[in-house]
Formats: structure tokens, C-alpha cells, sequence
């Protein structure tokens, strides 16, 4: 009996007559989804079920293919999901199980996350920039009780974790001379070394300074910060790095020398006191291939590349011929300007400087970003009246110093420009532009300053703003930062992404979007901010 059953089994089996056991794991029957939303914004679902701006749940049956789509208010931006979803574009899921999903939402300009910079001394913090994948850059000085020294330290995006820092020990009182890096996210970092015989240690390198200072460039390696090669330039006289960029293998670094000559890899520029000067040279070992000196009172302050030209911005206190570039400052004070170069050989294309023709007033271009398909955007501070287009109404300062900015095409013609402040001092020192024209302007502000129709209030303190691309651009947001001390935007980044970072030297107490800090002496912050 028992051999007939088990023979009977084993043909139903063969000719599949006895359905398989039922898959627990296989959900069936209704499955709750849980959305939860935090900040300015709502999810919807498709199927419908889901419309909430807080919490809100839906009852799918088991295998429902379901989309949620973030949508964030006109003042904010969607940050991303968690839970069951993640990053940023809609969330799909199969409800083979009970699913809970969060979306979050941010003001523009809010803060993602904070860093201080704080030694024992006084810690100036001066220029940012962001890699390739989006990580964070500073450099600077710093001081730790034995002297400025030159620091750098590299952020992880995400929430700024450092990941890898350099402390170089200068000796002498030292400044941060540009700051860049390449596609492959190698750092590129210029300083002054000063000091008869003073000597610093940079990798395996020592290099020995000289009495009024002489130019150091310094490669470091994307992943450790470890030096790859180191470059002297300069003279008997005072040379000083200002502001570096890299655009493929060429490095570009602007600067002020008084030598005569000043020595960049046998390339000898003839100066004398308060010249600039432009050199390129290359990203694989620093060897110089070309340099200009920039004749006259000139100071330059930043640097930018954009396809087959090099520009440069600072200030110019007497008259300077450069080329076919021929620029006469306004007055017995100091002009902004700009210097739009070709790269091939440092030929000045065409030139341009603003300001007041009365005496001791001042006005010079801080900051330059290259805009998508050619031109450039400058940002400054002046005092006076201000003209940068090439007829009409100039700006007027309403006292101390006021903010400018303003786009040029490639050509050198005027696209827009634009004045802001209030009675007290108030300057941009950073700018920078998307991939797709949008502006982003830094700096800092007195007491009260208005940004089309978005008004800031503070007690010196770093702004931020964006505008939107185009011939007639409109300022999208803005955010003030800081307390009831100083607080003073030195740089400005945008990440990929479109994340903004600003980085701001302050002193005594700040609060930077809720986050209390407080200064050693001359400290320094740096913010992440929702873009």
C-alpha cells in the first residue's frame, strides 16, 4: 500500500498535477505607503493617493507600480528622499511590501552644513574652490601660535567631513596667493615666502625666501593633498602670486612684482615698482611657457579662462598701454578693471576701467567668472559714480563703498550691470556662474541692502544671491548670514550640482543659518548652501 501511494505521488508530481507550495515573500492584498515631507513643498503619487505637504498615506494593492513626484515652492528646492527612496529625481516603487518614503525640502540658501576654521591666532581664510566631484577646497593662513602659516583642507560634499588637510609651516607672516584645481582634481595653491633666508618645507621640497617676498606654486594630489611637484618664481624685489586658474594643462597665475627683472623659468620680465604680471605655464611640472607684464600701478586680484581667452581684474591707479589695450584711470584714485587676454601668446584684446575722476576715490573689480559661450562676469566694490556700460546713467555710491557686478560678452560689450548697498561699507569679493548663466554673487553688507525685490538686514554680514541667466537677469533669492559682529564673504563656489558654498572670515560671535560659532580671534567659516 505504501509503495502504491508513493508511486502514485511521484506521477503527479512528474505531469505537474500538484500545485506548488504558495511563496510566503510574495506580498498579497493592500500594502500601506507612508510619505513624510519636510520643509516648503508637497508629493503626489500617480496612481493617485498621495497629495500631502506634511504626512499623508495610501492603501495600494500588492504590485502596484507607483510614482511620487517631489514639487517644491517657488522660494525653495527639493533636497532629495530617504527611507525607500533615494536622491533627488521621482521615486518609483513596487509595492510588494509595506513602503514609507521621506521627501525634504529647503529654502534657497539655507544652510546644508557649517565648518569653522580656528586656530590659536589670527586665521584668514581667503580663497574656495570645488573639484570635479563636488568636494570642497579652502586655503588660506593660519596661525597657531608660531607665525602665519599656509593651509589648506579638502570637505567632503556630503557634509563636509574633512578628508584631508595641509599645514605648511612658513616661518613667516604668509598669504594664500590663488586657488584652483584641475579635471582630475589636483589642487594647484600659490603663497609669498618672505624673510632673508627664511626657509619652509613644502613635501620633500625646501624652499628658501627672500627679503620682500618671492612667488611659490605648489601642486597637490587630489586624493591625499600630497605634494607633487613645487615651483619658485620671482626676483630681488617684491613678488607676490594673487589668484591662479587651470584650464586643461595650462595653469595661469596673476600676480604684482617690483623686481626688475622678475625670473619665471628663464622668462625675464623687465618691471619695476607696482607692475602685474600673467604667466602660463604648465599643469604637468609648473615649467613657465609664457608671461606678460602688465606696465603701470596695477593690482590684480582674479583670473579666469573661457575657451581661447585668459581675463584678468584688479585695479589700475595710472595709465597703462598694453597691446591694443589702453586704459586711464578717471582720477587720482583707483580704477576696476578688466583684461581680456588671448591665451596663445598674452595679447591683450581689449580692456576697460570704471571709476570716479574725483581725487581718492576708489573702485576695484575682486572677483571674475567666465560665462557659458564667452564673456565674463565681474564683481567689485566702488565709491563715487561707476559706469560700466558704455553710455547712460552711472552708478552712484550712497556712501563708503557700494557693491557692482556686471557681464561683458567676449567682444568687451557691456551685456548688464548692476549697484547695491546702503549707507555703509558693503563689497562683493565672490562670484561665480552655472553651467546654464545663472549668477551667483558674495560679499558683505552693513546694515541693510536690496536685491531687486529682496531686501537683506544685518550688522556686517556676508551675503549671497543668485540671479537668473539671460540678457535681463532678476535676482531669484538671497540670504544674509551672520550675527551681531563681523562677518565678511572672502570666496564663492558652485559645485556641479548646483550646491553654493561661501566662504567668510569673521571675529567674536556669529550664527550662520542657526549654527553658533564663536572666533578664537580672526576666524573663518564655510558654509554649504541649498542651491
Amino acid at each position: 500500500m505504501i509503495r502504491r501511494v508513493h508511486g502514485l505521488l511521484f506521477f503527479l508530481y512528474a505531469c505537474g498535477s500538484v500545485p506548488a507550495a504558495p511563496d510566503a515573500s510574495v506580498a498579497t492584498g493592500p500594502q500601506a505607503l507612508v510619505v513624510s515631507v519636510t520643509g516648503p513643498g508637497v508629493v503626489t503619487s500617480s496612481p493617485a493617493g498621495i497629495d500631502c505637504g506634511a504626512q499623508c498615506a495610501a492603501s495600494l494593492d500588492a504590485g502596484t507600480l507607483v510614482t511620487l513626484t517631489a514639487t517644491p515652492d517657488a522660494s525653495a528646492v527639493f533636497v532629495g528622499w530617504s527611507g525607500d527612496c533615494a536622491g533627488e529625481t521621482p521615486c518609483t516603487l513596487t509595492m510588494d511590501a509595506a513602503k514609507n518614503v521621506s521627501a525634504a525640502f529647503a529654502l534657497h540658501g539655507a544652510k546644508r552644513w557649517v565648518k569653522q576654521v580656528s586656530f590659536s591666532g589670527q586665521d584668514l581664510m581667503e580663497n574656495l574652490v570645488v573639484d570635479p566631484q563636488g568636494n570642497l577646497i579652502a586655503a588660506g593662513a593660519v596661525d597657531d601660535g608660531g607665525g602665519s602659516d599656509l593651509y589648506l583642507v579638502k570637505y567632503d560634499q556630503r557634509d563636509g567631513t574633512p578628508l584631508w588637510t595641509q599645514h605648511f609651516d612658513t616661518e613667516t607672516g604668509e598669504n594664500v596667493g590663488g586657488l584652483a584645481t584641475d579635471a582630475e582634481g589636483n589642487v594647484y595653491v600659490g603663497t609669498r615666502l618672505s624673510g632673508l633666508g627664511t626657509t619652509a618645507m613644502f613635501g620633500t621640497q625646501t624652499v628658501t625666501g627672500d627679503l620682500f617676498g618671492n612667488i611659490v606654486i605648489l601642486k597637490l594630489a587630489a586624493a591625499t593633498g600630497a605634494v607633487l611637484w613645487v615651483k619658485q618664481w620671482g626676483g630681488t624685489g617684491q613678488d607676490i602670486p594673487e589668484a591662479i586658474a587651470v584650464a586643461g594643462n595650462d595653469l595661469y597665475v596673476v600676480g604684482y612684482t617690483s623686481s626688475n627683472p622678475s625670473q619665471f623659468d628663464g622668462l625675464s620680465l623687465q618691471g619695476s615698482t607696482n607692475n602685474g604680471f600673467v604667466v602660463r605655464a604648465s599643469t604637468d611640472n609648473g615649467v613657465a611657457s609664457a608671461a606678460k607684464l602688465l606696465p603701470g600701478s596695477v593690482s590684480l586680484t582674479g583670473v579666469a579662462v573661457h575657451g581661447t581667452d585668459v581675463a584678468v581684474v584688479g585695479e589700475v591707479r595710472a595709465a597703462m598701454a598694453l597691446d591694443a589695450c589702453n586704459l586711464s584711470p578717471s582720477g587720482a584714485g583707483s580704477d576696476a578693471m578688466i583684461l581680456d587676454l588671448l591665451r596663445a601668446d598674452l595679447r591683450c584684446r581689449w580692456g576697460k576701467n570704471f571709476g570716479d575722476s574725483t581725487a581718492n576715490i576708489n573702485a576695484t573689480t575682486h572677483a571674475i567668472a567666465a560665462y557659458p559661450g564667452g564673456g565674463w562676469v565681474i564683481a567689485g566694490s566702488f565709491q563715487g559714480n561707476i559706469l560700466l556700460a558704455g553710455s547712460g546713467s552711472s552708478f552712484a555710491s550712497r556712501g563708503g563703498f557700494d557693491v557692482f557686478v556686471g557681464r561683458f560678452d567676449a567682444a568687451g560689450t557691456h551685456q548688464w550691470s548692476f549697484r547695491y548697498g546702503d549707507t555703509g561699507f558693503d563689497v562683493g569679493y565672490g562670484v561665480a556662474v552655472t553651467p546654464t548663466g545663472e549668477v551667483l554673487l558674495a560679499g558683505a553688507f552693513a546694515s541693510t541692502i536690496t536685491f531687486g525685490p529682496l531686501t537683506l538686514t544685518g550688522a556686517n554680514n556676508t551675503f549671497v544671491t543668485r540671479m537668473s541667466a539671460g540678457a535681463t537677469p532678476s535676482h531669484q533669492w538671497a540670504v544674509g548670514l551672520g550675527g551681531d559682529d563681523t562677518d565678511l564673504a572672502e570666496d564663492l563656489a558652485i559645485a556641479p550640482d548646483g550646491s553654493v558654498y561661501v566662504l567668510s572670515s569673521f571675529q567674536g560671535m556669529t550664527n550662520v543659518g542657526g549654527e553658533a560659532l564663536t572666533s578664537l580671534g580672526y576666524d573663518a567659516w564655510i558654509g554649504a548652501l541649498v542651491r
